[in-house]
């Protein structure tokens, strides 16, 4: 019987209530209690706000194991505890070269509430050496990340990642940018937050230049975080300092990102530079005001000045501009600039 085997172990009890140890008294199984720091001060006739005062003094993780070589430990009314105090109380045994076991009990999964339910899945799930990372990350994804301007919470993050996140959230604060009332009306808007690149020209920092690939990485990234013409200039006096003369190849790169911040303010949402083409897609949001805005007018009208320069395609999602003779960046940069809208010399283009 599982009772007489039991009896053979020695048992370690963390437990406050004095209701389980008179039941492990009362089937004969002796137990040493462990010390968790806290006084022997538990009374089950407590006012509820004592006893929220009590547990908040109970710090789990620094239950005293004296016996290295406890393997098991069992963990009553799992559901009622923390992800992060489930892993560390796990973590009390097994401390040496034999296999350890956790045994978490609970009422039936379906019964309980669903956060709890996530939290027992989790620990079920990770119980790999090095698994706390995946933990909090679940945790996170369970309690969520929080609201950046109030108490709300929202979770998730994990499924989307948080540089997705980070890039939602700017998108967010953009579109309220956009539609502030208050915006200078003669403030030309910003329809389009980012515009991308697909080329089969040779835009890259090459490995001859900067031979480490995370380093290379961190150049894309604050590139990509450049934000004008100054700002280019002095990245490029730091590369130039740092890894010599920059190459053909880098130089057209900063060319793009020039290429982009055209495109973008023109309402261009993605550009395509191959085969000697330029292919711009517009706004994919057919509501967008975008399409009611002085630019987009400015653009058709260019195109009925100048019917051998580009046409225009409608496909089902997606509207382009087309322009042939686009052997380089400098080219599409040639290109687009005339369909740039400035309302003082418009009658002038």
């Amino acid at each position: 019987m599982l009772l007489d085997e039991l009896k053979n172990y020695k048992i370690y009890l963390a437990s406050k209530s004095p209701r389980r140890r008179e039941l492990l008294t009362d089937m004969g199984i002796d137990y040493e209690l462990l010390s968790t720091d806290v006084e022997e001060s538990y009374d089950p006739s407590m006012p509820p706000a004592e006893v929220v005062q009590y547990l908040s003094k109970l710090k789990l993780s620094r239950l005293n194991m004296a016996d290295y070589h406890a393997n098991t430990i069992f963990i009553d009314e799992a559901q009622n505890y923390g992800l992060s105090d489930l892993h560390q109380l796990r973590g009390r045994v097994g401390r040496k070269n034999k296999k350890a076991f956790c045994y978490l009990l609970c009422p039936p999964l379906h019964t309980l509430a669903e956060n709890s339910r996530k939290r027992l899945q989790a620990i079920e799930e990770f119980s790999d050496i090095g698994s706390g990372f995946q933990i909090a990350m679940r945790d996170l994804d369970i309690r969520g990340a929080g609201n950046l301007l109030g108490a709300e919470q929202s979770g998730f993050i994990s499924e989307i990642g948080y540089e997705m996140y980070q890039k939602i959230l700017e998108e967010a604060l953009y579109e309220l940018h956009n539609s502030n009332p208050e915006t200078d009306v003669h403030e030309q808007r910003q329809y389009v937050r980012d515009c991308t690149l697909e080329t089969d020209l040779e835009i890259l920092i090459p490995d001859s230049y900067v031979s480490n690939s995370n380093e290379r990485m961190m150049l894309y990234k604050e590139i990509n975080t450049l934000t004008s013409d100054d700002a280019i200039r002095r990245f490029k006096e730091r590369m130039t300092d740092r890894f010599g003369p920059i190459p053909p190849e880098t130089e057209e790169l900063f060319h793009s990102l020039k290429l982009r911040w055209l495109a973008r303010d023109l309402g261009f949402e993605k550009v395509m530079l191959k085969q000697k083409r330029l292919i711009a897609y517009f706004v994919r949001d057919e509501q967008s005001p975008y399409y009611d805005s002085a630019q987009f007018h400015y653009i058709l009208e260019y195109m009925q000045r100048h019917p051998s320069d580009c046409y225009m395609k409608e496909e089902p999602g997606k509207l382009s501009l087309t322009f042939g003779g686009a052997h380089s960046v400098a080219d599409a940069m040639l290109l687009l600039q005339p369909l740039v809208y400035i309302p003082e010399t418009q009658n002038k283009a």
